[in-house]
């Protein structure tokens, strides 16, 4: 009996280790406007082959808007750093809830394709869901307390501030970005103690109310003694800064990130931020004014999407297969006004998602190239970064024809007189956005049949449709089905040439693009 116990008793420890509940705050976005409902129940459960189900039940939206059950099985998980990334783009069914007197919506919707990004962090649980319901309306769910900031830099506004030291030296850094001041390398000595980062409240105009502070990044002069020796461009990294060379244009001194490294800052934070996200690009405020001194009066700002092994900026070749994508403004001007710029990434790598991003901000373009000056600096203001997520239409085809210029302004498009079988394999979309999902469908009623298009950014936060009707047709479909797959791919085939719209690692997969291109790969 003891044995039995004993077995029983670790059968359940295992499950609980598998297995968890989250309350999760839950906000719904209808029609692109933020609904808070209350607090819900998420059930996360880690699979045996590492995959994962999560169980939100008994979904409403409100007291006339009752969904049901909302499982989904085999979502993706990728380990980036000290985070789980979920992912799931699936057909489910949703089942009826728990109250046999409420009349679910979810059973009647038939096959629902829902795409999914969660993250699982220490004891928080994070997602973002889409649903579609009838017709082209689709539903956000936002699940946890700081959705907001998925695919997003960590405190991207520089509202808090922890405490940094170096010696007898302290100065305020904005949590999850790092200065010279914890930096390492043969000469982080040299560089450590001065101060770069301050919290300051230099707001622009028309900031959001809750827009408080910025971080103030600021050069210093590099000393022997009292002899100034050069100059210190003032420096912040989502990664950790290494001063290794003595010679300024030395690719030893960089910022770098490595998933492998467990150091963390005074804060407690690790020295990378996970990004496991496709964006189209980075915007970010800046106020920048050239100090005494300086004749390179340039500040720049760049980032580096990576696989979350080493990588750093300066680039070394050693590491370039590590780099996914890359972003880089190295001309930003000294006007001493607010600026908004926006910067584009461009994709070495289009089928690899990244993991991490490091982002490198500096007071010049130039290694050392700054003012000297103690009393006037080089000085940026910095606020508000945002990676941007495209979901866009770029080219429609209808049995090979282009047909882009043919929808309204609702995106629409009526035909009559069709006498062709609908497959749903003849129409394509080409979608504005590096990590956009395309999802499309035929669907009918008893008059007409619908071609629909759904184009979702990568973060799950917007979305674009392009529906066709064909009007009086109701017959010679084919392939009446959804698919869902990512920007720029056509189909997914199986080696047994069996369609499917996700691939499992390790198997070998045939990719169509809709640049006519096809390929042959293996999943990581």
């Amino acid at each position: 009996m003891k044995k039995i116990f004993t077995l029983v008793a670790a059968a359940l420890c295992s499950m609980s280790m598998m297995a968890k509940d989250y309350t999760c705050p839950l906000v719904v976005n209808l029609m692109g406007k933020d609904m808070p409902v209350g607090d819900i129940k998420v059930n996360v459960d880690e699979q045996k082959d590492g995959k994962y189900t999560m169980s939100l039940l008994n979904f409403k939206m409100n007291d006339f808007m009752q969904i049901g059950n909302i499982v989904i099985k085999d979502v993706e998980a990728t380990k980036c750093g000290n985070v789980i990334m979920l992912n799931a783009a699936k057909d489910i069914q949703i089942t009826k809830g728990d109250d046999e007197n409420v009349e679910w919506m979810g059973p009647g919707l038939g096959n629902v394709n829902i795409l999914l990004k969660g993250e699982l962090k220490g004891d928080n649980f994070n997602a973002c869901l889409n649903i579609p319901l009838a017709g082209n309306m689709i539903v956000g769910v936002k699940l946890g307390k700081n959705t907001n900031e998925m695919g997003q830099l960590p405190n991207a506004g520089f509202e808090n501030f922890h405490e940094a030291s170096y010696n007898k030296a302290t100065s305020q850094e904005p949590n999850g970005w790092h200065s010279f001041m914890s930096s390492t390398g043969s000469m982080a000595s040299m560089v450590s103690e001065p101060v770069h980062t301050y919290e300051s409240a230099e707001v622009r105009e028309n900031a959001a109310e809750d827009n408080k502070k910025c971080v103030k990044i600021v050069s210093t002069p590099v000393k022997l003694g009292n002899i100034v020796l050069a100059s210190a461009n003032g420096t912040i990294t989502t990664g950790r800064l290494q001063a290794g060379s003595a010679d300024a244009t030395s690719n030893k001194n960089c910022s770098f990130l490595d998933f492998n490294s467990t150091d963390v800052d005074a804060n407690g934070d690790p020295f990378y931020a996970v990004l496991n996200n496709k964006p189209d690009a980075m915007k970010v405020w800046v106020k920048f004014k050239a100090g005494d001194g300086n004749k390179n009066p340039k500040a720049t700002i760049s980032a580096l999407l990576t696989n979350g092994e080493y990588a750093q900026d300066p680039e070394d070749d050693k590491y370039a297969a590590n780099i996914i994508a890359r972003a880089n403004n190295s001309s930003i001007e000294s006007k001493d006004e607010w600026q908004e710029i926006t910067i584009p990434f461009t994709y070495d790598n289009e089928n690899e998602m990244p993991k991490a991003a490091l982002v490198t901000m500096s007071t010049c373009a130039v290694p050392s190239g700054g003012s000297k000056s103690e009393t006037n600096p080089d000085v940026l203001y910095v606020d508000d970064v945002e990676m941007v997520y495209n979901a866009g239409v770029k080219k429609v085809t209808m049995d090979g024809k282009d047909i882009t210029n043919e929808f309204d302004e609702a995106g629409e498009l009526e035909i009559e007189g069709y006498n062709k079988n609908l497959d749903i394999n003849n129409f394509q979309l080409e979608a504005i956005g590096a990590g956009a999902y395309v999802t499309k469908k035929i669907t009918a009623d008893d008059f007409n049949t619908y071609v629909s298009f759904t184009v979702t950014s990568n973060d799950l936060k917007n979305c674009v449709t392009r529906t066709i009707t064909f009007k009086d047709y109701t017959t010679g479909i084919k392939n009446l089905e959804t698919i869902t797959l990512p920007n720029g791919v056509k189909a997914i085939y199986n080696m047994a040439g069996q369609q499917v719209t996700d691939m499992q690692p390790g198997q070998v997969y045939i990719v169509k693009y809709t640049n006519g291109e096809t390929k042959k790969m293996i999943k990581k």
